[in-house]
């Protein structure tokens, strides 16, 4: 009997001894990838090749001889072996093979601050180590910085560059990946984020993006990424107090030092689905609105994307209505006053309809984006429960759904004419200036997986905007991006590993409940 016991507590012992082993692998790992940024990302090698599609981008500097040096803080070796580098490496040797005369690689240790001979070159990274806007940058292994010499109006040559710098989530070389709201790797897209420090490099100047900031905006970093793309450059606004902050989705520990707007480089000011309204002065006081009245005054750039399922924003939304452009409202079974969801049952990809793909407007807007398609890449533009938009004097459709469409209040069916406009643009004069408002009725539209996506034509269409309304660098249409399958177990952590996780902890526990099961009917007998 009592070797029976000890025999139950053994198995019962070997079990959790196995299931605390399991559990503390799986603690050990996920600690050691935050840390140290331990990713297995798969991909063919094929899908690492450039496409060649980046070439007109070039043409002109290569004519005029201007050289582009990008500059890895870490050591070639070890660059090499890096989970995430290898593949910016890799990327980085074939734009060199591609555009010998225009590009160099330099690889530096930022530890020791030596070159690859062993000389020291502190004094060489002081000026790297201080952003456009004032901010401290503190240069780590996976920063790469993108160097080009330019003259300005008086002929005068000066370095200028840009310090891709950015570590969240544990993951190095952040800003070459698309990451999910978990913080796993979905994407790798060395090729567009390459091409566009090149050109930042190569540009004689650069404007700022600034995200408005004190209304719980939510700021997407994929959107954040098409911008710096776009050539420009990341900052967060307050209105409140006009200072402005390095984007904390870039750098969460970049900015201490506070400047004011600088409205002669402010290329474009973001509004990102406030949950809160903004402030409207009294008679005499300049509050939020007021200042953004007087910045498109000035000939600014505003976009603006709205959450239909936020409640109302007064103040907001009549400063958008004087640019003649409003959400539409309806009305709830119970009374409540809602802005239109729309369905559409003929373009759906989703069974509720409220998932579907949106059409170019027929006019002159549609036109001037659409011919910034890329030829390999779906025109299907894809929309994720959007709101309907009225429009009203120089406002104009550039998203339209399809005539099929039904606005949708409540759960209950209001209109049926179809065809509802789901973003927007409006351009207003100033005297000598104009303005450009440009608005969408969601969220959706930079979403990760509907940009690195192939099968829609999210991201040429976000940078024909950025190209066609706002006047932005070159934009990189047509760079590869390389999706990575998401049923392939990426990386040993305790996200990704969960269930397998639970499967080895079940196996020897129910081992071990069967084996007391056992025993127990042998006693009994």
């Amino acid at each position: 009997m009592k070797n029976k016991l000890k025999d139950n507590l053994l198995a019962v012992a070997a079990s959790a001894a196995v299931i605390a082993v399991v559990v503390l692998l799986n603690v050990v790992l996920y600690s050691l990838t935050a840390i140290n940024g331990w990713y297995v990302a798969y991909a063919e090698e094929l899908d690492l090749t450039i496409s060649g599609r980046t070439d007109p981008l070039f043409e002109d500097a290569i004519a005029k001889g201007r050289k582009v040096e990008i500059i890895f803080c870490m050591p070639e070796d070890e660059l090499a072996v890096h989970a995430t580098g290898k593949d910016v490496l890799n990327t980085a040797r074939q734009f060199k093979e591609r555009y010998p005369t225009l590009l160099d690689l330099t690889f530096y240790n930022i530890r020791t601050m030596q070159d690859a001979d062993g000389n020291i070159v502190a004094d060489r990274f002081e000026k790297y180590q201080t952003g456009p806007l004032g901010e401290k940058i503190a240069l780590h292994q996976g920063a790469v910085i993108f160097s080009s010499t330019v003259k300005d109006e008086a002929g005068n040559e000066r370095e200028d560059f840009t310090v891709l710098n950015a570590i969240y989530g544990g993951v190095p070389f952040v800003d070459f990946y698309h990451i999910d709201a978990e913080g796993y790797i979905t994407a790798y897209n060395g090729e567009e984020m390459i091409t566009s420090m090149m050109l930042w490099a190569l540009a004689p100047e650069h404007k700022i993006a600034y995200f408005t900031k004190g209304h719980d905006e939510p700021v997407d970093p994929t959107f954040v990424k098409m911008l710096l793309c776009a050539g420009y450059y990341i900052a967060e606004l307050d209105l409140v107090r006009t200072d402005t902050y390095r984007s904390s989705t870039l750098d969460p520990e970049a900015l201490k030092n506070k400047k004011g707007l600088d409205l002669d480089r402010a290329g474009l000011v973001i509004i990102s689905n406030p949950a809160y309204d903004f402030a409207k002065g009294a008679s005499g006081v300049r509050a939020e609105i007021d200042k953004l009245e007087e910045y498109l005054a000035s000939g600014g750039s505003l976009y603006v994307s709205l959450d239909p399922y936020v409640g109302r924003l007064p103040n907001l939304e009549n400063f958008l209505e004087q640019y003649g452009i409003k959400m539409t409202e309806g009305e709830t079974d119970e009374g409540a006053t809602v802005k239109n969801i729309i369905r559409d049952p003929r373009n759906a990809i989703t069974t509720d309809g409220y998932t579907f793909v949106a059409n170019y407007a027929d006019n002159e807007l549609g036109e001037a984006l659409s011919k910034n398609t890329d030829p390999f890449v779906s025109d299907d533009v894809v929309v994720k429960n959007v709101g309907a938009l009225t429009l009203s004097g120089d406002a104009k459709p550039v998203l339209v759904s399809s005539s099929a469409a039904q606005a949708v209040a409540g759960g209950s069916q209001v209109d049926s004419e179809g065809s509802y406009c789901v973003a927007a643009l409006s351009k207003k004069a100033f005297g000598d200036n104009t303005a450009n408002v440009f608005v969408c009725a969601g969220v959706y539209l930079a979403a990760s997986d509907a940009v690195i996506s192939d099968s829609y034509a999210n991201r040429n269409f976000i940078y024909a905007v950025l190209d066609e309304f706002f006047g932005s660098a070159a934009a990189p249409y047509g760079c590869k991006i390389v999706p990575y399958n998401s049923g392939i177990l990426e990386d040993l952590t305790m996200g990704t590993a969960r269930i397998y996780t639970v499967l080895i902890m079940a196996i020897p526990a129910g081992l071990a409940v069967l084996g007391i099961v056992v025993n127990k009917r042998r006693k009994n007998r």
